[in-house]
């Protein structure tokens, strides 16, 4: 894993993209949005832009449960975070 909490997978993952659409559509068609923070490149804009959030912190996901407040940078991380007031309000133990 590198310092951006990015995994090879991911990484394959990116690499498997760009070339399947260089190959579909051909490598003068293919428009890249590259990260300004690091050296990766990504075929959507809005995969970018949740990839800066690697690198800045920034948290746009909130939790909308009263008295809770915590934020989170992925919805994925949101999606668990909730699933955790369900069980506390059914009557079961939630992990922290």
């Amino acid at each position: 894993m590198t310092g951006t909490g990015e995994t090879m997978m991911e990484r394959q993952l990116n690499k498997m993209d760009i070339e399947y659409l260089t190959n579909r559509v051909g490598p003068s068609k293919v428009s890249l949005y590259a990260c300004p923070e690091c050296t990766r490149e990504f075929v959507k804009s809005s995969t970018m832009k949740d990839h800066l959030r690697t690198h800045t912190n920034e948290r746009v996901y909130k939790c909308g449960e009263e008295n809770c407040g915590k934020t989170f940078k992925w919805r994925s991380s949101l999606s668990q975070h909730r699933r955790s007031h369900l069980r506390s309000s059914k009557g079961g133990i939630a992990k922290k």
